[in-house]
């Protein structure tokens, strides 16, 4: 089948330029001004309408494993494809959270099962994501996007600077959930009546 998209403000090169498209069985074959639509099955005209290539979210919640009746890897990765994004990397708050390669491998099993998109999970900064132990993050490092305790703060200085060492030393980032407990439940101030 071949299909002409016309007059598309296509996204190139930094910028949006009215261009058509041409998709022959289910590839982009062409993106031009002007192309023929002689031959075409189908000639669609999107002028005034944008065409973007994949977007990428870099921290989403696919809850599997662990937590299905909230989302998984085929329901989060089917709704991220409907809304134009190619590219998804999932949270790792999960049960078991990735922080060795095997709870990882759980993941990674169900992604190449159900995911319609491509999906990079996150491997936790500690193990269970309790901020005493750093997680196997050299045995994870090539499978992840990078690493973090999502949700909850590393609270140990020490422990947060041998974690960002080792993402160094790996290549990879760390994704901090900057939050001190110490300041929670009454250990701050603020602009008010209250302060």
């Amino acid at each position: 089948m071949k299909l002409i998209l016309k007059g598309g403000n296509v996204y190139r090169n930094g910028t949006l330029c009215p261009l058509d498209i041409m998709i022959e069985n289910s590839s982009i074959k062409k993106i031009a001004e002007n192309i023929d639509g002689n031959g075409a099955d189908e000639v669609i005209d999107i002028r005034g309408l944008a065409v973007f290539p994949g977007f990428s979210d870099v921290h989403v919640h696919l809850r599997e494993p662990g937590f299905l009746s909230k989302e998984t890897i085929k329901s989060g990765t089917a709704a991220a494809a409907r809304g134009g994004y190619t590219n998804v990397c999932s949270m790792p708050n999960l049960n078991p959270c990735p922080d060795t390669l095997e709870h990882l491998k759980v993941q990674l099993d169900a992604i190449e099962k159900d995911a319609c998109i491509n999906v990079i999970p996150y491997g936790t900064i500690t193990m269970g994501e309790k901020g005493d132990e750093l997680s196997e993050m050299d045995a994870m490092a090539p499978y992840v996007a990078a690493f973090s305790d999502d949700g909850k703060g590393v609270q140990a200085d020490g422990m947060m600077e041998a974690a960002m060492a080792k993402a160094k030393k790996l290549g990879k980032l760390i994704a901090a959930h900057c939050e001190d407990n110490s300041l929670l439940f009454g250990g701050y101030i603020h602009d008010g009546e209250y302060a």
